[in-house]
C-alpha cells in the first residue's frame, strides 16, 4: 500500500504550520526512527487490513495504521513528564481524525474513511528507552480509482 504511506507523508509535509507538525518538529518517520532521533517524533506503520470486494465492481482496501508518538519527557521544569506527549497526541488526533475531508490524497485511490480506531494501549513509559509512547490506531477505507 505504498501510495497510502506516501499520501500520509505528503499530507503531513504539506501542512508545516499545523500544530502537530510543529509539535514534533517535522519528524515523522515510516516504520522506525533512528535511536538518536530528536524527540518528540512520530512513527507510522501498517498493522493490518485486507482487500475487500463490495458489490463485485469496486475494489476496496481497509488498511490499519499505527501512529506511535515518542518523547523522552525532558524539559527544564518537568523531567520525565508525560505532559508534552499528551499534548502532541491531541494535536495528532486533530490532524489525522477524518483527514479525508481535509485534503489527504492517495494516488490511484479515493479515501473514503480515515478514522481513529483507538488510542491503544493508553500512554506507556518504555523503561528500556526511557521514553513515553502514545500509540494511535487508524482504520482507513480506500476505493480503487476506476
Amino acid at each position: 500500500m505504498l501510495p497510502l504511506y506516501q499520501g500520509i507523508y505528503s499530507f503531513f509535509t504539506s501542512n508545516p504550520t499545523d500544530d502537530f507538525y510543529t509539535s514534533i518538529g517535522g519528524r515523522l518517520y515510516f516504520t522506525s526512527a533512528k535511536s538518536d532521533a530528536t524527540k518528540p517524533y512520530a512513527v507510522y506503520h501498517p498493522i493490518g487490513g485486507e482487500p475487500v470486494d463490495y458489490w463485485f465492481t469496486h475494489t476496496f482496501e481497509t488498511p490499519r495504521i499505527q501512529i506511535s508518538l515518542w518523547d523522552d519527557g525532558r524539559s527544564a521544569t518537568k523531567p520525565n513528564s508525560s505532559e508534552r506527549i499528551l499534548q502532541v497526541a491531541e494535536y495528532a488526533k486533530s490532524f489525522f481524525d477524518l483527514c479525508e475531508t481535509s485534503g489527504i490524497t492517495v494516488s490511484g485511490w479515493s479515501v473514503i474513511k480515515f478514522m481513529r480506531d483507538s488510542v491503544q494501549p493508553p500512554l506507556l513509559f518504555d523503561e528500556e528507552r526511557g521514553m513515553w509512547l502514545q500509540p494511535l490506531i487508524y482504520e482507513i477505507m480506500l476505493q480503487q480509482a476506476r
